[in-house]
C-alpha cells in the first residue's frame, strides 16, 4: 500500500532552507519524501489504520526532516560542518519521537482510516479515571462546600 505524502517539495523549507535544496531534482526530493512516509508509517502501522486520513504539523515536519536527511546524505555530508550536525541531530531526534510514537509514550494529532476514523488523543491531554463514589453527594459540606477531612491525621 502506497504512503500517504505527509509533506510537499515546498514544505521541506520546514527542516532546511530552500537555498540548500538547489540543484537537486524535483524526482529525487519526491522520492526522498515517499521513503520518508514509509519510514514515517512503519513507526505508526501498530498503533493506527494506515494511511492516515489527517495529521498534524508534527507529522509534516517530521517527514520533511527524514527527506531533507536522505537527500543531503545522497549529495554527501559533512560531519564536521555545523549545519550537518544540526541536520543529523534532528533526524536522531525525529527518530527518536516516532520510536516514542511506536512505543505509546507519545501520540500525534492524527486521524487514521479506520471505520470510525477515530481521531488520535493527545499526549497533552489528561485523562482520568475514577473509582467508584465515595459517599460524597452535592450539598455535603459547610456552607462554602468544604468537607471534614475523611483521612487518618499525623500531627
Amino acid at each position: 500500500m502506497a504512503s500517504a505524502a505527509y509533506c510537499t517539495i515546498a514544505d521541506l523549507s520546514l527542516a532546511i532552507r530552500s537555498e540548500a535544496l538547489d540543484g537537486f531534482d524535483q524526482a529525487i526530493l519526491q522520492d526522498c519524501i515517499d521513503g520518508a512516509a514509509d519510514t514515517i508509517d512503519g513507526y505508526l502501522r501498530d498503533r493506527f489504520t494506515l494511511p492516515l486520513t489527517r495529521w498534524d504539523k508534527a507529522i509534516r515536519r517530521c517527514c520533511a526532516i527524514l527527506a531533507v536527511y536522505d537527500a543531503m546524505m545522497a549529495r554527501g555530508l559533512n560531519a564536521t560542518s555545523a549545519g550537518d550536525e544540526q541536520l543529523q541531530i534532528r533526524y536522531d531526534t525525529s527518530i527518536g519521537w516516532l520510536r516514542d510514537i511506536a512505543n505509546n509514550r507519545t501520540t500525534p494529532d492524527v486521524i487514521d482510516s479506520s471505520p470510525r476514523g477515530q481521531e488520535a488523543v493527545s499526549s497533552a491531554r489528561a485523562e482520568v479515571d475514577s473509582n467508584s463514589q465515595r459517599g460524597f453527594q452535592r450539598g455535603d459540606g459547610d456552607y462554602y462546600g468544604r468537607i471534614a477531612f475523611q483521612g487518618r491525621r499525623r500531627w
